[in-house]
């Protein structure tokens, strides 16, 4: 019996990830990176591994380590040599700012600069692709366990790998690295936080400090990590997990996993406020963030980002 035809139109069908297995034949870790709008797993993979000294075929099973005299050749290549990189595609979505012609997009937005302009058609992509990433998550860490796994993402794939890192609900994977990014519903979620904060201090039975009354309310509050994730949950319509009644030990859990952002300061596609202003919220959901500004930097990465996201990733033992 014939299988039914692929619709690689269809916003739903994400096309398989571009893997490419550890140069030395041993597979200890796992990278999953994902890819710009507009591109695809192999293609950004490719490209990608290239600035890290790795070549590779359009299989993905034969990488090699190219000769290079630069240090910084030498130690990426000593950090990635049993290292599996996984590059998935995002699924072709209709682009409402032009005309809705399809192309790969983990979601769809019609402005970067002004994300709150019809902030609606970003939803299905992101619940999406954060569905879709997760699963991904989950069959790495059966392979190499959790410590031996990290997420990136370039441009709109941080956008989506922050996402899909604050929804998580696994064991903390080792880190979530952004490069040339933002945070998506990053107004909302800060407005919701502020608004929570601002009821939890203006709440009269707190004047009864040390009564059952006050410990009770204070063991009913929210953290600004869960109210985030209860806004997100809602407003991409996911299926609710534990993040209504998130537990200290899973808060603590996601928590533990550390987030790297770095940024060209002359990226003219992402302005660098976005980039802070990720941060900043990120920070205040009690993420430990290190984040790093480069000069004469567009929309890309740089031989200076890659060194700084192996030294981040290097102290990042559990």
């Amino acid at each position: 019996m014939s299988q039914p035809a692929i619709d690689e139109d269809d916003p739903s069908y994400y096309p398989p990830s571009f893997v490419v297995q550890p140069v030395s034949g041993t597979h200890k870790a796992t990278i999953i990176c994902l890819h710009g709008r507009g591109d695809n797993g192999k293609h950004f993979g490719q490209l990608f591994l290239l600035a890290m000294g790795i070549s590779t075929d359009d299989t993905g099973t034969k990488p090699s380590i190219y000769d290079s005299e630069t240090p910084l050749f030498t130690a990426l290549q000593s950090d990635l040599r049993d290292t599996k990189f996984v590059f998935p595609t995002a699924s072709r979505r209709p682009v409402k700012a032009f005309k809705n012609i399809p192309q790969h997009q983990w979601f769809d937005i019609l402005s970067i600069k002004d994300q709150e302009r019809e902030v609606e058609v970003q939803y299905e992509g992101l619940r999406e692709t954060t569905l879709n990433v997760h699963g991904l998550l989950r069959e790495s860490i059966a392979e190499v366990g959790a410590d031996n796994v990290a997420l990136w993402g370039l441009s709109q794939g941080c956008a989506s790998a922050l996402i899909a890192t604050l929804l998580w609900e696994g064991k903390p994977f080792k880190a979530c690295v952004g490069m040339c990014g933002w945070l998506p519903l990053r107004k909302g979620m800060s407005d919701h936080t502020a608004a929570a904060k601002a009821d939890m201090e203006d709440d009269d039975l707190r004047t009864y400090k040390g009564s059952e009354a006050n410990m009770a309310l204070d063991s009913q509050q929210s953290t600004p990590l869960q109210t985030a994730r209860n806004y997100l949950t809602d407003i991409l319509n996911l299926p609710p997990g534990s993040d209504a009644s998130m537990s200290n030990p899973l808060e603590a859990s996601l928590l533990s996993i550390p987030i790297f952002l770095g940024h060209g300061l002359l990226d003219d596609k992402v302005p660098i406020t976005l980039h802070a202003e990720a941060a900043t919220l990120l920070g205040r959901l009690g993420f430990s963030i290190e984040w790093k500004q480069y000069m004469n930097l567009g929309h890309w990465y740089s031989q200076s980002m890659l060194a700084d996201i192996a030294s981040f990733t290097r102290k990042q033992t559990k």
